[in-house]
């Protein structure tokens, strides 16, 4: 028999942006369907032709939540906190999927997490330090792992005069909760120096905030990004999506997590998690 598993967290009217799931009779994941079919893509978002696209990009299954994550190494993945936490402790690893290497959400291997590392200082309440890292069990193949996205060496303020891009396979219709099948491109997003609407923790910072151009349920833990410089052959993952008062409405924010701040603030957190010595920045871990 199918089981209905939801999980859906709404704090402070902030929502988190993850989307709910069922998983069949063979442990593959289902979007739960509404009766409403429009398929038009009121956030933005484009069909990823290819991979190549964004070859940094995983979906992550957890239990009863659908996320997105970014390819640090053959080995590594960032994604948000919240995607991961529950009141009793971090989850079982054996409970996370990581598909990588495709743009279809049904398609591609699922790899095994060995371990599941939780921001020790992660808030649920507020969504400070939202992060992540996931080790896999086994490496991912040399050609998924080509696609890794670069770590920032410059702090979030160099980063404000390039317009950046976000992927994932979250929703494409506010009211209507069904994961995307294909996965979505939305460029031109705008880093902002201050927040619309907002407010958020050391550690985040806002983006967007143009009308139906917005990152939403299912997305959570996805990459923003920027063009890579001359050492780095993809681009540089600058933030990681996590919540949002609202999805794609104008002159409301969308708060993403300081890739950046972790590596070089909170004790170089991010570096020790993924085993970097030195960090990007050049500091020893």
């Amino acid at each position: 028999m199918s089981s209905w598993l939801l999980l859906m967290l709404m704090l402070k009217n902030a929502c988190p942006k993850y989307v709910l799931i069922r998983l069949d009779d063979d442990d593959k994941m289902v979007p739960e369907k509404s009766q409403k079919t429009e398929n038009n893509r009121i956030l933005g978002g484009v069909d990823a032709n290819d991979i190549r696209d964004a070859p940094w990009q995983v979906s992550i299954r957890s239990s009863s939540t659908l996320c997105g994550g970014s390819i640090i190494d053959a080995t590594h993945i960032v994604s948000a906190g919240h995607c991961f936490y529950t009141p009793g402790g971090p989850p079982d690893p054996q409970a996370v999927r990581v598909f990588a290497g495709q743009v279809l959400l049904y398609s591609g291997t699922a790899h095994k997490v060995k371990s599941v590392k939780l921001h020790p200082q992660y808030d649920p309440v507020t969504y400070a330090n939202d992060i992540s890292v996931l080790e896999l069990e086994l490496p991912l193949d040399n050609g998924t792992a080509a696609g890794a996205v670069c770590l920032p060496e410059q702090p979030l303020e160099q980063y404000m005069s390039q317009k950046a891009m976000v992927s994932g396979f979250g929703i494409r219709k506010v009211d209507v909760l069904e994961a995307s099948p294909k996965l979505q491109i939305l460029t031109g997003v705008q880093i902002q120096a201050s927040c619309n609407n907002i407010n958020v923790s050391a550690g985040a910072f806002c983006a967007g905030g143009e009308k139906d151009k917005d990152a939403c349920q299912g997305d959570s833990g996805g990459p923003l990004v920027v063009n890579g410089t001359a050492d780095c052959n993809t681009a540089t993952l600058v933030g990681v999506i996590s919540w949002g008062n609202s999805c794609g409405a104008e002159g409301v924010s969308g708060a993403y997590t300081d890739v950046g701040y972790f590596l070089r603030e909170a004790g170089g957190w991010l570096c020790m998690a993924l085993g970097l010595d030195p960090c990007p920045n050049g500091e020893s871990s």
